[in-house]
């Protein structure tokens, strides 16, 4: 699972259009004109799934075209379009444009003539899946495309949140197992939003929207384990489903919610113990910071799921990378010096 970012500003102007033409072929070949005298601006994430390919764009003031000399290049690529910020002016095979404003989404495909005419500075987000993996799973792909705009579902909130998760820096490497789980996550919630045929609606629902979904609230806790009132109440209201449905989705995942933030602020507290600075800061305030109101209780969940104290895994951190013990002790606040496991 490979994940790229470009931007413009690396780039020497004069080289500018024609490099982003090369980046953005992964979807589709364009000509990429710019509206007005000043440089191109461009900044792009492009994160590839097996053969399921997630950009995350802005530009600049520009037309993108794609002409019938770039049609014949053979893509057939199905390509959902989400507008993130900004206007977009979409024009296919000649006919009269459509506005898109911040939240529209379209099912475009490569074999058609099209052009995205880009105001001012214009952001989004395509998904770019081959046909013949896409298409089994819509109910009429044709029907699909020839739509304006997609009509808005919580789904299609839910790809663009998922969509956005893959694209983090701070995402862990997967391996090809779960690559391809992502791939196929996406793909199902792609054809939930363009319209899922009988026979695979549920099987979509199952596979697709609820392991992204389930993510999506992954992603939530972690970046809110210090929240004094993360509960799963809490988490239910800010995502528009019920609790039920939020226990259900962790059992579903062999854990619970509790268990998983558990889990989720105990590695949280190992890896501040282990980074660089961690002996200038008291093992309460790194306790604290990752989400536990007690520390006795942190001493004693920590040391069951580590087998080792958080002094210890401080320490062996510090000999592993050369700093003196001595030296960690000297700099932490006299309160802080008494045994905390």
């Amino acid at each position: 699972m490979s994940l790229q970012r470009f931007s413009s500003r690396d780039i020497p102007e004069p080289e500018r259009i024609a490099f982003f033409r090369d980046v953005y072929s992964v979807v589709e070949h364009i000509d990429i004109v710019p509206l007005d005298d000043e440089p191109l601006v461009i900044d792009a994430t492009v994160r590839t799934l097996d053969d399921v390919t997630i950009v995350d764009a802005s530009c600049s003031a520009c037309v993108s075209r794609r002409t019938a000399r770039h049609v014949l290049d053979g893509k057939d690529d199905l390509v959902l379009s989400i507008v993130t910020r900004g206007a977009i002016a979409r024009r296919v095979n000649e006919g009269e444009p459509v506005e898109l404003a911040a939240g529209d989404a379209y099912l475009g495909s490569s074999e058609f003539v099209s052009e995205h005419h880009f105001g001012g500075t214009g952001c989004f987000l395509d998904i770019a899946i081959p046909r013949a993996r896409l298409e089994p799973l819509l109910d009429n792909v044709g029907g699909a495309i020839s739509k304006q705009k997609l009509p808005p579902s919580p789904e299609l909130v839910l790809l663009a949140r998922y969509a956005r998760l893959l694209l983090e820096d701070d995402l862990q490497p997967l391996g090809p197992q779960a690559t391809t789980h992502c791939a196929h996550h996406v793909t199902d919630l792609v054809a939930t939003v363009a319209g899922t045929c009988p026979d695979f609606r549920q099987e979509a629902a199952q596979r697709g929207v609820r392991q992204a979904r389930l993510r999506a609230l992954q992603a939530d806790i972690e970046a809110n384990l210090a929240r004094a009132d993360l509960s799963l109440e809490w988490l239910a209201a800010r995502h528009g489903i019920s609790p039920r449905y939020v226990r259900d989705l962790f059992l579903g995942a062999g854990t619970s919610f509790t268990a998983f933030v558990l889990e989720a602020r105990l590695q949280r507290a190992f890896r501040l113990l282990r980074q660089a600075g961690a002996a200038r800061t008291g093992i309460s305030t790194i306790a604290f910071g990752a989400g536990f109101s007690d520390l006795s209780y942190f001493n004693r969940a920590f040391r069951r799921r580590f087998g080792m104290t958080p002094s210890e895994a401080r320490r062996e951190f510090l000999e592993a990378s050369g700093t003196p013990a001595g030296a960690a002790q000297s700099r932490r606040p006299v309160q802080e010096s008494r045994r905390t496991d």
